[in-house]
């Protein structure tokens, strides 16, 4: 079943000559209960998407479906189910939080809002259970957000986006502000709570190895366009596009033996295409 269907849709911004193009005719789709992966570098439109898809700014053209129901124009009360259903984890969860709030008035904000549980003890309850399935404990309802590591930020963001029983999380490079240590715990956590809780991810990010880490399939975005889609393993095993290529390329390796023999593969294709053009000439 399709949970979010992403059908066509275009986005500029500017007029006359200064108008600028941010996605031309995307189309992805997420399936519920998977991870699908949205690889790009910085400007390529990721940010764009994510902005439509959480009903932040209208498509130019084409259409955002969420189970099933069309979210261009939609009423009140249908954004308002949106703003439930689909929950987003940013990339700096230093900026995300406020700073000002407990973590139990960071996670209960969406219950009042969405009226969830109306009794407090109850509501402090399941902020307790969320926050112990995330790796944390009741005691730390009471702390505040800069008495945490960036990790332990980024569970408590994990833990306010499901408090509300969502069901797409949108995570925008949820990792690429953390230590490469606490990377793969956080990595980890998502893909546990998505298994536990039968959610589906929408996971957006520039680092492919990342990607492959988490995602079942994964679309690469270029310039506002889709310009290559699959099943992760065979995308990164075998990419058919020549930025996809690019961005493997762009992966460390940690075993220097890997590294130089990829870079020996880089030169010797350089070469051929050389003397491929030279014999053209």
């Amino acid at each position: 079943m399709t949970i979010l269907d992403v059908r066509s849709i275009s986005k500029s911004f500017g007029r006359g000559k200064r108008r600028s193009l941010a996605l031309d005719d995307v189309s992805f789709t997420v399936e519920q209960g998977t991870i699908t992966g949205l690889v790009g570098e910085s400007g390529s439109g990721k940010t764009t998407i994510i902005r439509c898809i959480m009903g932040l700014d209208s498509p130019d053209s084409g259409e955002i479906l969420f189970d099933g129901q069309s979210q261009v124009k939609s009423g009140f009360n249908d954004r308002r189910r949106l703003a439930k259903d689909v929950q987003i984890v940013f990339q700096d969860p230093t900026a995300s939080l406020n700073p000002r709030m407990t973590v139990e008035e960071l996670i209960c904000e969406g219950m009042l809002v969405h009226e969830l549980y109306p009794d407090s003890g109850k509501r402090r309850a399941e902020a307790t259970r969320l926050l112990e399935m995330v790796g944390l404990a009741e005691r730390d309802l009471s702390r505040y957000p800069a008495s945490f590591s960036g990790g332990q930020r980024q569970r408590i963001a994990i833990a306010r986006a499901l408090a509300v029983k969502p069901k797409l999380l949108v995570c925008d490079e949820p990792v690429s502000a953390l230590d490469v240590s606490v990377q793969a715990q956080v990595l980890g956590l998502l893909v546990d709570m998505q298994r536990n809780l039968d959610l589906s991810l929408l996971f957006v990010a520039h680092n492919l190895a990342v990607v492959k880490q988490v995602c079942s399939v994964v679309h690469v975005l270029n310039a506002g366009r889709i310009v290559e889609s699959g099943d992760a393993d065979v995308v990164m095993s075998h990419p058919q596009d020549a930025y996809t290529r690019s961005l493997l390329e762009a992966v460390p390796i940690p075993d220097p033996r890997m590294a130089k023999a990829r870079l020996a593969e880089r030169l010797a294709a350089r070469a051929a295409r050389r003397a491929a053009e030279g014999a053209a000439s």
